[in-house]
């Protein structure tokens, strides 16, 4: 038919009507992914020969198990476009190697994620973020790698942790922001992109509608800090009292 495995029509994206039934179409939902905790293997593997051959790519997604409605979630918006076969395991993190359980799933090997590895996000055999990745990402894809990578603290700051790109890569993710959705963050000594409530409240805005339940702990501000910040009328606007004092519990 001549079409490529990029040509198949993909679904317009439902905003405003919640997590739940968001759809996001092939191209975005890997992308968002993809800017936070989703990783893309590399497609080589060892023959019994010995010999290093190549297939195509796939898709691995993972958390820890307090994550697991989220990975639960995310499996469900990705059987819709590849097959998938999900896992849980425990895993060491960190110097000292602590153990932990962990949910992933992993798609199976496909065209689309070669192409996403070798020409879009891994040219270069590292992970990078470009004004034209940023260019397909809308409110609900901003909202995934937000509850990637996303943390509201207990002073009511507002990180993403992109510590994992160069300083260059957070320029243009800044600019973007500012730009695209009149939200302005700073980058602190850590690589990773800042603000307090006043552009929050604005950040809050636009994802909000798109964060599921159980990850709603990194949007809504703690109850002891809502009568010390200028913004409790409008924060008062965006949650209920009762959601506010269940989170911070």
């Amino acid at each position: 038919s001549g079409k490529s495995f990029m040509d198949n029509p993909e679904p317009s994206s439902c905003r405003g009507k919640g997590a739940e039934t968001s759809e996001y179409s092939k191209e975005e939902l890997a992308y968002a992914t993809m800017l936070g905790d989703g990783y893309i293997t590399s497609g080589k593997y060892k023959r019994k020969s010995g010999v290093i051959a190549e297939c195509n790519c796939s898709f691995v997604f993972a958390q820890s198990h307090r994550h697991k409605d989220y990975v639960d979630w995310m499996a469900k918006l990705f059987t819709k476009y590849w097959k998938i076969t999900k896992d849980k395991r425990i895993v060491g993190c960190g110097r000292n190697n602590k153990k932990y359980l962990q949910y992933s799933f992993r798609t199976k090997t496909y065209p689309f994620f070669t192409h996403l590895r070798k020409k879009v996000f891994y040219p270069y055999n590292r992970k990078r973020i470009t004004q034209k990745i940023l260019s397909k990402i809308t409110p609900q894809g901003i909202a995934i790698w937000w509850m990637d990578d996303g943390c509201l603290s207990s002073t009511n700051q507002f990180t993403l942790c992109t510590d994992s790109y160069t300083l260059k890569e957070l320029r243009i993710i800044q600019k973007w922001f500012l730009d695209r959705w009149n939200i302005k963050w700073n980058i602190n000594k850590n690589h990773r992109l800042q603000c307090y409530m006043k552009e929050g409240i604005k950040f809050i805005r636009l994802i909000k509608d798109f964060i599921i339940p159980s990850m709603k702990y990194k949007i809504i501000p703690t109850y002891s800090n809502l009568n010390c910040t200028p913004h409790k009328a409008e924060l008062l606007e965006l949650f209920q009292v009762e959601e506010i004092v269940r989170s911070s519990q």
